[in-house]
């Protein structure tokens, strides 16, 4: 089966589109098959990152969303395709909001929620309500699904970008949600993946950058597999061959 991960955060600018192209890259040098689901539609959106570097021969693919219905989307995706790991890369919405109906459908249908958190006191404050509504799914509707929160795009120069971590950590403290260890710095390198519509390891697979989405990747799939078989699966299996892979619908 298919691990299905919606990299989320309802504030703009968080880094969801970032994460998302880089970690598809980290997975993809593990051998898995790795999707894109583009449900955010902005301009500065996965799909059109993809087409950015697609004469270098991008390592991954993307899939624009064509519907709010994500889990009809996706079970025809894979049908046709199999894919190892799938990620939503999701609009910066309130799920509240009308227009948040895709939002909230790609957390349904996903065994994690991946949340980007800049490390700013304004990007903490505004996590909180955000939170509120995810730990509602959870305990309402799907008790099963893993919250996943990391320090995205720290300064590694300032001290308060440094205990970012930590405040998380204690903003978060007693709710069930993982704070990650792997933090992504701010790198020249990464910043230029977006430029050139490339990832982190198709630019400069041996810099830090690169080593802290590896990072990331292997904190994601060894608390998935503690919490999930269909995660599980992922983490020891060979690469997916065509045909053996069913959606989780």
């Amino acid at each position: 089966m298919a691990t299905i991960i919606a990299i989320a955060n309802k504030k703009g600018g968080s880094g969801k589109t970032t994460t998302a192209t880089n970690l598809a890259g980290a997975f993809v040098a593990r051998g898995y098959r790795t999707l894109i689901v583009d449900a955010d539609g902005s301009q500065a959106s996965a799909y059109s990152w993809r087409r950015t570097g697609e004469g270098a021969g991008c390592c991954y693919e993307v899939l624009g969303l064509q519907s709010t219905n994500v889990r009809n989307f996706l079970k025809a995706a894979l049908t046709v395709d199999p894919y190892d790991v799938v990620l939503i890369d999701c609009p910066p919405r309130d799920p509240g909001e009308k227009d948040g109906e895709v939002l909230r459908n790609a957390v349904l249908v996903s065994n994690a929620v991946l949340i980007p958190v800049m490390p700013s006191g304004h990007d903490l404050r505004a996590l909180i309500g955000f939170l509120q509504w995810l730990l509602a799914v959870r305990e309402g509707t799907k008790p099963e699904l893993d919250l996943l929160a990391f320090i995205n795009n720290r300064d590694a120069r300032t001290n308060s970008a440094k205990g970012a971590r930590t405040q998380l950590m204690l903003n978060l403290a007693g709710l069930p949600i993982r704070v990650l260890e792997s933090e992504i710095v701010h790198r020249e390198q990464i910043r230029r993946t977006g430029d050139t519509g490339l990832t982190v390891f198709e630019l400069a697979r041996d810099s830090k950058g690169a080593n802290e989405y590896i990072s990331l990747r292997e904190e994601i799939l060894k608390w998935l597999a503690a919490t999930s078989e269909r995660a599980a699966a992922v983490l020891t299996s060979a690469p997916t061959s065509a045909g053996s892979t069913s959606a989780p619908f």
